[in-house]
């Protein structure tokens, strides 16, 4: 595969001109700054190496190279200086602004022209080996590594004046090489008691070992035309880092069916793992489950449009295991003056760890049924559940008398989910030119926080974890209401009333979603496919507009026009005695239009003319539309990503692109 990506950017004259005269060259990152060159190559090799063995070979080589600009909370982004920049009029026989206020931090051509890479090279081989020396059974052993190697670079050249002041140039350069190794092998063994009653039983262990290693360089005052940091002159600093995390698990399963009707399974699992602390040992993990295949029996209702009836239950423990390095204690190097005026090294805390820290156990209940109907043009599965999670992981704030890390991971929480999960497919036309399919798919889910642990107040602020409430729920100091007292069009702060009291706004993650997908098939000849996805009921922190509200960049301190509830908003959080965000905290429920594509088998006889067995056309779009009430750019948004310890927000992020795509398959 060869993939290549010139991204949404691209600078324009008027910018490429004042780089080139300023001496500076220009690549094709300069010009497109979010671009993607990707190849990779797989190999895939299964051979019959015993009658009754098979060894599979998976081999992978995937070379990426990655140019970026800033994102998120960065003075570098493009996006923060688009949101931050005021109005200025072209220069005369110009389109573009000449930077003078028309942009906040940087314009087009300082941002364009820092460098920012990620070089990546990446390896992956694997072998599988499927062995039955005996009828009743089976063996298997997989082994596998994963590796890659990653440089991340940023180089701002020398002259290349910023906000910052960084006119002597600036460079950093990272190398990071990951290890992932896996192993994993068991046994399969098949029993028939009686012509009724069959036994499964499987054994299993599982071995994986993740290790990262890497150094961190950066300097200053870089050589004219240099891009090594053998040449920085300044502001030397360098960094080594080494994570590492082992698993060791073992199973047992035991499956009993009987007359291929009702199928009992109970299993029990053992986990370690070098991120428990040292003072907790392996965790255990059982499960029951029950499949019955009611229609089957004798006395079940024979009904002319059902096809098979299924019930099904289970129940089971599962685990999160912490972070790598969470229950470590680790110490942070500085540099001190000893009595005598020497300088030496010493350290202080760093993080402050956890012996004690152990995984999350979570027991759920579920029970279900699946029905097909109408000869399989109608299906529907039913899936109700309750979860209950204790030991849950939480960062919780430290006390700054210990002189140590701010927080530190630690198991509190006991958390309950209940929900329902839906899902119906059908196919409601189906004559010789048409057929529509029809898939639609639901949750909804009640999250609570039943006890945090004795003596273990409510965690957080504005994101909080409190008895009673959603896990990392949403509060602030409300919005009370308004009043335009004096009747000119404009909210002052005595004209705003905000409560003194922190109150629950409403869920940090969505508790309800929906997916709906239909695919209309033509003559065999043509397929139109789209996917419309919702989430609804959570809150989103708008931080993107309360941020320009505050430096007064905002719509709602400048136009006089703007609603009441922009203004109030903006107020509250700017000028108030009682400042609150509570308006910035918006209900980000969303319907998207989330893929569209359509697809033109081509008739035989052409695909054979290129001595192809068939050929595909498809044209794909997708995030092609967005119906919400959030006031933001997307209410996807997350520049915490998925290090986010519940809560999300909304502060200077680059939204999901629009992609339209076309796509040639041929089989040869």
């Amino acid at each position: 595969e060869w993939e290549q990506e010139v991204g949404p950017y691209d600078l324009k004259p008027f910018y490429a001109n004042k780089l080139t005269d300023a001496g500076f060259d220009i690549d094709r990152t300069v010009e497109h700054p979010q671009r993607l060159d990707r190849v990779s190559v797989r190999l895939n090799l299964t051979a019959q190496v015993l009658e009754d063995a098979v060894l599979a070979l998976r081999t992978g080589y995937v070379t990426s190279d990655v140019s970026m600009t800033g994102n998120d909370n960065n003075s570098f982004g493009v996006l923060p200086s688009g949101y931050f920049g005021g109005a200025k009029k072209p220069p005369a026989g110009s389109d573009e602004g000449d930077g003078i206020n028309a942009y906040g931090f940087q314009t087009p051509d300082q941002l364009f022209r820092r460098d920012l890479y990620a070089s990546t090279e990446r390896f992956m081989t694997s072998a599988n080996l499927t062995w039955s020396p005996i009828t009743w059974l089976d063996v298997r052993a997989t082994g596998g590594v994963d590796f890659m190697n990653r440089h991340d670079q940023q180089h701002i050249p020398r002259n290349l004046v910023m906000v910052s002041g960084r006119g002597l140039g600036d460079r950093d350069s990272n190398f990071r090489r990951f290890y992932q190794y896996t192993l994993d092998a068991g046994a399969t063994a098949t029993y028939d008691l009686n012509s009724n009653i069959r036994t499964k039983t499987a054994v299993g262990v599982q071995f994986l070992r993740d290790f990262m290693n890497g150094t961190n360089a950066g300097g200053e005052d870089i050589v004219t035309g240099s891009r090594s940091l053998a040449s920085a002159a300044a502001q030397y600093s360098v960094n080594e880092v080494t994570t590492e995390s082992r698993s060791l698990g073992l199973f047992v399963e035991e499956q009993i069916s009987f007359g291929d009707r009702l199928f009992l399974t109970g299993a029990i699992r053992m986990d370690d793992n070098t991120a428990f602390g040292k003072d907790f040992e392996a965790i255990t993990y059982p499960k029951l489950s029950l499949s019955w295949l009611t229609s089957e029996e004798r006395w079940f209702p024979q009904l002319s449009f059902l096809d098979q009836f299924r019930l099904r239950a289970a129940w089971g423990m599962s685990g999160l295991q912490p972070a790598t390095t969470a229950a470590i204690r680790t110490l942070d190097a500085v540099a001190i003056t000893d009595p005598e005026g020497a300088d030496v090294s010493g350290v202080t805390m760093g993080n402050i760890g956890n012996v004690e820290l152990k995984p999350e156990k979570a027991q759920e209940f579920e029970g279900g049924f699946d029905a097909d109907m109408l000869e399989g043009r109608l299906g529907l599965e039913v899936t109700g559940y309750w979860k209950k999670t204790e030991d849950a992981l939480i960062e919780r704030d430290l006390p700054p008398s210990y002189g140590a890390s701010a927080d530190r991971w630690e198991n509190l929480a006991s958390v309950r989910n209940i929900g329902l999960e839906v899902a119906v497919s059908t196919t409601p036309v189906e004559t010789d030119f048409l057929r529509w399919d029809l898939n639609v798919a639901g949750s909804i889910n009640d999250n609570e926080v039943l006890e945090l642990g004795e003596g273990v107040e409510p965690i957080g602020t504005t994101v909080k974890h409190i008895e009673g409430y959603p896990a990392g729920g949403i509060w602030e100091k409300p919005i009370l209401g308004w009043s335009d007292a004096n009747g000119d069009g404009v909210l002052g702060r005595d004209e705003i009333d905000v409560g003194e009291e922190y109150e629950y706004i409403g869920p940090g993650m969505p508790t309800r979603e929906v997916s709906l997908s239909s695919t209309f098939t033509l003559w065999d000849r043509i397929r139109l496919y789209g996917l419309f996805d919702y989430r609804g009921d959570y809150i989103l922190y708008n931080n993107t507009e309360r941020f320009r509200c505050n430096f007064s960049d905002c719509r709602a301190l400048q136009d006089p026009s703007t609603p009441f509830w922009d203004q109030a908003r903006a107020v509250a959080n700017r000028f108030h005695s009682i400042p609150t965000t509570w308006g910035y905290r918006e209900d980000a429920s969303f319907l998207k239009f989330r893929e569209v594509s359509l697809s033109f088998f081509v008739p035989q006889e052409w695909a054979q003319r290129l001595n192809a067995s068939r050929a595909t056309f498809t044209i794909t779009g997708r995030n092609l539309y967005t119906w919400t009430d959030y006031t933001g750019i997307d209410p996807e948004l997350n520049s915490g990503g998925s290090s986010t310890n519940f809560g999300t927000q909304d502060f200077l992020t680059q939204p999901p692109l629009r992609f339209w795509t076309a796509r040639l398959t041929l089989n040869f």
